[in-house]
């Protein structure tokens, strides 16, 4: 066991008699208590975020022990405590009986060097008991070290979970975080609570908003080749492009929430994703894990039943995914190129799922109008940085001054999207689905409005997060839509 040095005066004592030394001290769990979320989950995913190659180290650490695991990941990860999600009603709390003359002690199984970090940001304690290299600190282990110090119902301890029973038993006053009535009912008469701090949040929705279920607009590309066929009709072919819908946006939710584990810390030094379940500590990591897991196995089910080739593009997808989020977002001009093709390959899937051949000419208008979206989602970021004065990157290898020629490329990518469309007018094959197609030609201005309007509105901010699902939510997109819906009617498709 490991600690700061305690000078002795500082310990209450049964003998003691003074109003102040007859508090009895305040040992305070870390991870899932003073910290929604657990350091050494943390620590192991910020490692396989910087060194994804060595993470068979993990596995080698922990056959030495967990508390040798511990010591590794403190000493190989760079994982900033500063950006823990603190319970910042129990922070009140201790800071109130601190200020009331309680010493505040850090009791935690995390590795001393982590604990020392957080103790050094949170100016409340008076000293620590931590893990080190040899000995991990919980449960008995935890129980014997602070009964030694403090002797028998000498402390009032602070924790989360039924791992705290054994040392909340032994202690002279329980304090219950994320409390239920089944946990208190274990602990029974063994310690008087004398505070019970409630979940915060659902655990319901807190996984319901994790999977981003408003991103799933997206996976309706999958429709696109019984759209661009005249197949909505045909019920069979409808069913199957469910199922690649529902498989789709499972396994992006999946990949969402492994992301989100990864980018723990960019995520909570950022405004607005600070907010996400994970970041916040609204979600544990491990329960972020098994949701992911789940998801993913969820996901398989249907890709499955469907076809030998849209489960390989679902294995693409994710493969793709995981590469950009571990490099090619990082690259410029790459990292686009890579998200028009994660679009790209939505419709793909809906071909493979109800073997309808997406044409030629609709494969060149999504690579063209996805590159222009791309390019529009890295603007839009670039803006928000130039309005908070920021000239640094964006994390995506890109400066503010890139913005101009973002723009440029960006709307160019979108006419040209256009003039796909206007070539597929004129081309010999519209006569085959369209009996009166001069129709379609109308759908050319009015597509061009919509793409310059996009990007005018990016250019004043006002395009946040993606712009598919801000297009989603876009009265004068569904307005547009409608105008190209009826121009489709009018066309006469055979």
């Amino acid at each position: 066991m490991s600690e700061l040095a305690i000078p002795q005066p500082l310990i209450n004592h049964p003998s003691e008699t003074s109003d102040v030394e007859k508090k009895l001290p305040i040992c305070v769990d870390l991870d899932g208590t003073l910290v929604r979320t657990d350091t050494l989950v943390e620590c192991a995913l910020t490692f396989i975020r910087q060194q994804p190659a060595r993470i068979f180290l993990l596995i080698f650490w922990l056959l030495k022990g967990k508390a040798h695991l511990k010591e590794q990941l403190a000493l190989h990860s760079d994982l900033d405590t500063r950006a823990l999600p603190i319970r910042e009603q129990l922070l009140s709390y201790l800071q109130a009986e601190k200020a009331a003359g309680r010493e505040i002690f850090l009791a935690t199984a995390a590795n001393l060097r982590l604990a020392q970090r957080v103790v050094s940001q949170v100016p409340i304690f008076s000293g620590l008991f931590a893990s080190d290299g040899s000995r991990n600190l919980s449960g008995k282990n935890k129980l014997e070290t602070l009964t030694g110090h403090f002797g028998e119902r000498g402390f009032i301890y602070v924790g989360n979970s039924r791992a705290d029973l054994a040392v909340w038993r032994r202690c002279g006053g329980a304090v219950i975080v994320e409390g239920s009535r089944n946990l208190a009912r274990a602990l029974g008469a063994d310690a008087p609570v004398i505070r019970i701090f409630p979940r915060e949040t659902g655990h319901l929705k807190a996984v319901l908003r994790e999977m981003r279920i408003y991103q799933w607009v997206k996976n309706m590309l999958v429709f696109l080749p019984l759209i661009g066929a005249h197949r909505l009709a045909d019920p069979l072919l409808v069913g199957k492009a469910l199922l690649a819908f529902v498989s789709f946006s499972l396994c992006a939710s999946a990949v969402y929430t492994i992301n989100d584990l990864l980018d723990l810390k960019a995520d909570r030094l950022h405004p607005e994703k600070r907010r996400r379940p994970l970041a916040a500590g609204d979600l544990t990591p491990q329960s972020g894990v098994l949701l992911a897991v789940g998801l993913l196995f969820t996901a398989a089910i249907p890709a499955i039943l469907l076809s030998a080739g849209f489960s390989a593009v679902m294995a693409c997808y994710l493969l793709l995914t995981f590469g950009y989020s571990l490099a090619f977002k990082k690259q410029p001009v790459l990292d686009v190129l890579v998200l028009a093709g994660l679009y790209t390959t939505r419709v793909f899937a809906g071909e493979l799922a109800t073997t309808v051949r997406v044409s030629e000419w609709l494969l060149a208008f999504s690579m063209f109008i996805f590159l222009s979206l791309s390019l529009l989602k890295r603007y839009s970021e670039l803006v928000s940085k130039a309005t908070q004065e920021q000239v640094a990157t964006n994390g995506r290898g890109y400066q503010v001054s890139d913005a101009g020629m973002l723009a440029t490329l960006g709307g160019a990518a979108g006419y040209i999207a256009v003039l796909v469309l206007a070539l597929y007018i004129n081309s010999d094959t519209v006569s085959i689905w369209y009996t009166r197609p001069r129709f379609l030609w109308l759908a050319a201005p009015v597509l061009l409005y919509w793409v310059s309007r996009m990007w005018i509105l990016a250019g004043r901010g006002e395009v946040h997060h993606d712009p598919i699902v801000f297009s989603f939510r876009d009265r004068t997109t569904y307005v547009i839509a409608l105008l190209i819906a009826a121009l489709l009617v009018l066309s006469g498709p055979r």
